[in-house]
Parts: C-alpha cells; sequence; structure tokens
C-alpha cells in the first residue's frame, strides 16, 4: 500500500476510535488531492475487543469509490481493518 493508502488507513482509525454509530468523520490529503468520508454503522465485539462495521467513501483523482468494511481495536487506539 502506498504511502496515499496507509494515510487512507490512518484517518479511518481516528475516525473508528473517535466516533460512535452513526456519525461520519472527514478526511482530506493536500499532497495527492485525495479525500473521504468514514461513517461508523455499528459497533459490535468481537475475542472482547470493540469493532465498528463502517462506510468509506474515497473521492480521487479516478473518481469516487464506496468501500464497506470492519476494524477491531488491536492495543490502545489501533485499529485493525478486518474486511475492506
Amino acid at each position: 500500500m502506498g504511502s496515499s493508502g496507509a494515510r487512507i488507513v490512518l484517518h479511518m482509525c481516528h475516525v473508528l476510535e473517535q466516533n460512535k454509530a452513526g456519525f461520519t468523520g472527514t478526511w482530506y490529503n493536500p499532497k495527492t488531492n485525495t479525500s473521504g468520508t468514514v461513517t461508523v454503522i455499528s459497533t459490535y465485539y468481537r475475542y472482547n475487543r470493540p469493532c465498528r462495521e463502517f462506510l468509506a467513501t474515497i473521492n480521487g483523482v479516478y473518481g469516487t469509490e464506496n468501500r464497506y468494511g470492519d476494524a477491531c481495536r488491536h492495543g490502545q487506539h489501533n485499529w485493525r481493518l478486518i474486511r475492506f
């Protein structure tokens, strides 16, 4: 994953940590002129860890892409994508 992809994941993790179900966080990367949103759909627990189901919209140079995914907390304030 390139630096742009890594930056998207970093923004997603921040939104997942800070927001509960129903909230949307936005991000913008001026270096690549990409932007997007991450909307938390629900929170659930897997192996006693909080997980969030989310919908991400990525606006890039090749158009807009909607991605559905899940991530679970791994450690303190870190999230791992399970499906994206």
